[in-house]
């Protein structure tokens, strides 16, 4: 049977069958290996696997499957629900603080070293993160004092 021109791109796109992944699943380093053609201690190989990994995470979320997948060990690991349950809230921390330093960046920047449209849209831009992370710090200390309040009925 001969194998269709769609199947034929796909193939050429994805370096393994992604249809036949599970969560739990680790794609080792000499798997990858074989397939980029680098060494784990190359840059290439580092980028290759981000590049994998984002080909997996587009392919599953196109097929309804948002999965937690990440770097581990030089590897790829499709999280299992409870590596995801502890993974997951991690990211998210970190995420929360990203955005918040990235924030402090922006209202550091000096205004007076830009053109007048530049520091109306520059404001307008500071004001929308404001707000954001005002709304994101409110809402988590009402959820928490919430979850409190359960637990302590």
């Amino acid at each position: 049977m001969e194998a269709t021109q769609n199947e034929q791109q796909e193939a050429k796109r994805f370096p393994f069958d992604f249809d036949a992944l599970q969560k739990g699943d680790y794609i080792t380093p000499e798997k990858l290996t074989e397939i980029i053609g680098s060494n784990p201690d190359t840059q290439r190989y580092k980028f290759k696997v981000l590049r994998i990994i984002k080909q997996m995470r587009a392919y599953l979320f196109s097929k309804g499957l948002v999965w937690t997948i990440k770097v581990e060990k030089g590897g790829i690991r499709i999280c299992s629900d409870k590596q995801a349950a502890v993974h997951n809230p991690k990211e998210y921390e970190g995420a929360r603080k990203y955005m918040k330093r990235l924030y402090a960046q922006n209202a550091a920047v000096d205004i007076n070293n830009l053109t007048t449209e530049e520091q109306a849209v520059h404001m307008r831009r500071l004001q929308v993160q404001g707000m954001e992370i005002t709304a994101l710090h409110k809402s988590r200390i009402e959820a928490l004092r919430s979850l409190h309040e359960i637990e302590t009925e």
